[in-house]
């Protein structure tokens, strides 16, 4: 895969820094990869926004996306059949997707921002969200991943990986 853009464009792109929520965050990386083949474009880093590394889960028992009290609490049926399809297409992304070699390349600087807290799961579960199959780990999996270079890990307090964008968190909503 190769990234074809017109020279103007291409120009305004050099020296960029590539930030991503979750399966983006997996995007990011990818793209600083592919990114890395280009002599125009230099990413200066990545941020990745409670982005775990699943590559150390796959096949690993979590609970069902839809049985998660913020998802069935959408505020429609048609909503939440929409969301339950795209992150039931994640999963399958998630599942094929490798993580990128580097060869000499080094990965770019990167900075974990990483909720806190787990995803709420139904009383009496003992199983948890996919997203949380690394939560204990202080780098989300990427530990196992030496090619990631994380400098930086920044924990969000009082959040899990579904309410980090909540409204309610913004404390000045213009």
């Amino acid at each position: 895969m190769f990234l074809r853009l017109p020279p103007k464009h291409i120009r305004q792109l050099t020296h960029r820094r590539i930030l991503g929520w979750s399966l983006g965050g997996l995007l990011s990386l990818q793209m600083s990869r592919i990114f890395a083949e280009s002599d125009d474009i230099v990413v200066q880093g990545i941020i990745m926004i409670d982005t775990p590394n699943f590559s150390g889960v796959k096949g690993q028992q979590s609970i069902a996306t839809k049985d998660l009290p913020q998802i069935s609490s959408s505020p429609s049926p048609r909503i939440r059949a929409n969301v339950l399809a795209s992150m039931a297409r994640s999963g399958t992304l998630i599942e094929g997707w490798e993580l990128p070699t580097w060869d000499s390349k080094k990965a770019p600087p990167t900075v974990l921002i990483r909720a806190a807290d787990c995803v709420p799961v139904p009383a009496g579960s003992s199983l948890k969200a996919f997203v949380d199959l690394t939560r204990e780990r202080p780098k989300l999996g990427w530990e196992d991943y030496p090619a990631l270079n994380v400098r930086s890990v920044v924990d969000v307090q009082d959040v899990h990986h579904f309410n980090m964008f909540s409204l309610d968190r913004v404390s000045d909503p213009m």
